[in-house]
């Protein structure tokens, strides 16, 4: 996957950039964290680009630490924001229609003050 610098703005209108890995093909797409060490899930992202708007949910097999994720529609706008754990059983749905999903470590939104009112700054690099 390759790296890009993303920015989000936060609920006070704050920008942080963060360094993701671009999952945009349906092969990474599939892959994802999976089977990847917890050690490197603490310290980057993955952001799912999406050609048109999905509706699928997510799942944690194979997926060793727990994750923020974040739904995003077409317009960068949250459509949910939740926290992974993982369970190979469990899935998690963005309750809508989204085009992007932005994965990193359990507490990143938190830490960084991103919220259900953030958003992802368009057009990615």
């Amino acid at each position: 996957m390759e790296t890009k610098s993303i920015n989000f703005i936060t609920e006070r209108g704050e920008e942080i950039t963060l360094d993701a890995r671009f999952a945009a093909s349906a092969v990474q797409q599939a892959a994802g964290y999976q089977n990847v060490p917890a050690a490197i899930i603490q310290k980057t992202f993955i952001l799912f680009v999406f050609a048109g708007d999905h509706t699928s949910p997510f799942h944690m097999r194979n997926v060793l630490a727990s994750l923020d994720i974040f739904f995003l529609d077409s317009a960068g706008k949250v459509v949910s924001l939740q926290r992974m754990d993982p369970d190979p059983q469990r899935l998690w749905s963005a309750g809508g229609t989204y085009r992007y999903a932005l994965e990193g470590p359990a507490g990143f939104a938190s830490e960084r003050g991103l919220g259900a009112d953030s958003h992802l700054e368009l057009p990615l690099p």
